[in-house]
């Protein structure tokens, strides 16, 4: 998770969403991620202490591809995959090239 490292970003996702579930929370939104793992490790963290809906969103660079290299329609299985409830993309690079560049995340 960035210079945080893995474990402790892990650790920190699990922490805010044990006290989130807690509180009643019925969704969880993960946004502006460019990092499919860490992504990833932060829906796993959030599946480890609630089964509540995860919307879980990437943003993209400039070609329209995730930060790793990775397509967007790759992204969405992957996602999937790992738990997610709604996957989407958010606008890091504009909202012009995010949904001229970025519709592989349609289905």
């Amino acid at each position: 998770m960035g210079k945080t490292g893995h474990r402790r970003g892990t650790d920190r996702v699990r922490e805010q969403a044990r006290a989130l579930a807690d509180g009643g929370v019925d969704l969880f939104i993960l946004e502006t991620f460019r990092d499919l793992n860490e992504i990833g490790a932060a829906i796993d963290a959030v599946r480890r202490v609630s089964e509540s809906s995860i919307v879980a969103q990437m943003t993209t660079e400039e070609d329209g591809n995730t930060l790793d290299g990775r397509r967007p329609s790759d992204s969405h299985r992957i996602l999937e995959r790992r738990g997610a409830t709604l996957i989407g993309i958010n606008c890091a690079v504009g909202p012009a090239r995010c949904s001229r560049r970025s519709s592989g995340w349609r289905r």
